[in-house]
C-alpha cells in the first residue's frame, strides 16, 4: 500500500460522520450547522469554508436572540466538525472566535447577577392526577346541562376520548418519567404488558442517550393506555397520536393549567411530580436519578428539595 492510498483511507475515515460522531451529535450538530447556513446565505456569507469573523458574527447573533453559552460551545464545536469533515482548517481556532466566547461567558455572567433566576415547572403530582381523573361530571349529571369549560353543554363521546388521551399522557409520564419528545415518539410497540399488571415501557432515544432505556409503568398508567389503545392498533402508531413534543406540552397546560387543577403546569411538570413522589416514598436521589435518566444528581436534588418535608418510607409511584 502506498503513502497516498494510507493517506486516502485516512482522509475518508475523517469524512465520515458516522465514525467521529455519535447519532445524537449528528443530529444537535446537524440543526446547528443548517441555522447557520441560513444565517451564512441571508447576510452573503460563505459556510463552507467559513472566515473567524463569519462565525464571531453568527455566534453574537445567536447570544443576542437568548442562546446560552454552553449552547453557544455546541454551536462552535458543530461549525468545527463540519469543517473538519470536510478537511479544511476550522475557522473556530481563530484567536478572535475564542476572544468572543470569553467575552460572551463575561456577558453573561455579569447579566446573570441582575437577571431573575427562571422559576421551575410546577410537579404534577399523584395528587393532581387524582384530580384530573375526576374532572368529568358525575354519573347523575350526564342527563343534564354541563356548563363546565372545556366540555360546553353536554358530556360527549368526543369529551370522554380526550378525558382519557388526557389521563393516559399525564400518568405514563409520571410514571415513567418522560420528557415530551418521549411521550411523542412513544410508539405501541414500546409497551410491553407484565403479568403484575404494570408494563415495561421501552424509550428508543432521548436527550442524553442515543442506547434504548426502560421504565415500568404503574397499574394506573396501564388502565389508561387500555381506554385509549385502539382496535388493532398498528404497533408502530404513535400512542398519543402526535408527532412532537410541543403538542404533548400544550395538552398538559390545557388539562392542568388552564383548567386550575395545577396552575402553571408545563410539558415537564409530570417528570418532575414523577421524582418528587419517588422522593416522597422514600427513593435515593441516585434511585431518581436512574429512574429519570438524568446525567447527575443536580436535577434531582432540585427538585426532592420542594418536598423533603414530606419525605415518607415508601419506594414505589404505584396506586395508594
Amino acid at each position: 500500500m502506498t503513502e497516498d492510498a494510507i493517506r486516502k483511507k485516512l482522509a475518508d475515515l475523517r469524512s465520515d460522520d458516522t465514525v467521529n460522531l455519535s447519532a445524537g451529535s449528528r443530529r444537535v450538530y446537524g440543526t446547528f450547522w443548517r441555522d447557520f447556513e441560513r444565517w451564512c446565505g441571508k447576510n452573503g456569507f460563505e459556510s463552507l469554508p467559513a472566515t473567524p469573523t463569519t462565525v464571531v458574527g453568527y455566534l453574537m447573533h445567536r447570544y443576542e436572540t437568548g442562546l446560552a453559552l454552553t449552547t453557544l460551545k455546541t454551536v462552535r464545536n458543530a461549525i468545527a466538525s463540519k469543517h473538519r469533515l470536510a478537511g479544511l482548517d476550522r475557522p473556530t481556532n481563530s484567536e478572535d472566535v475564542k476572544t468572543c466566547l470569553r467575552l460572551l461567558r463575561r456577558k453573561a455572567a455579569k447579566s446573570a447577577n441582575r437577571r431573575v433566576k427562571p422559576k421551575q415547572a410546577p410537579g404534577v403530582r399523584l395528587e393532581h392526577i387524582k384530580m384530573l381523573e375526576g374532572d368529568r361530571p358525575l354519573d347523575e349529571e350526564l342527563d343534564g346541562p354541563w356548563l363546565a369549560p372545556p366540555f360546553g353543554l353536554k358530556w360527549t363521546e368526543a369529551d370522554e376520548r380526550r378525558h382519557a388521551m388526557d389521563c393516559a399522557v399525564v400518568t405514563v409520564m409520571h410514571s415513567a418519567l418522560l420528557r415530551t419528545a418521549e411521550a411523542a415518539d412513544l410508539r405501541w410497540s414500546d409497551i410491553v404488558p407484565l403479568a403484575n399488571g404494570q408494563a415495561r415501557l421501552t424509550i428508543r432515544r432521548s436527550k442524553t442517550s442515543d442506547e434504548p432505556m426502560t421504565r415500568l409503568l404503574t397499574t394506573r398508567a396501564v388502565g389508561w393506555l387500555k381506554k385509549i389503545m385502539p382496535k388493532n392498533a398498528d404497533p408502530e402508531d404513535r400512542v398519543f397520536r402526535v408527532k412532537t413534543g410541543r403538542a404533548i406540552h400544550n395538552r398538559i397546560v390545557r388539562c392542568l393549567s388552564d383548567s386550575g387543577i395545577r396552575p402553571g403546569a408545563t410539558g415537564h411538570s409530570p417528570r418532575v411530580g414523577g421524582a418528587q413522589d419517588l422522593t416522597i416514598r422514600g427513593a435515593s436521589l441516585q434511585q431518581v436519578k436512574e429512574a429519570g435518566g438524568w446525567r447527575n444528581l443536580s436535577m434531582p436534588a432540585q427538585y426532592a428539595e420542594k418536598v423533603r418535608p414530606e419525605v415518607g418510607g415508601v419506594n414505589l409511584l404505584e396506586d395508594d
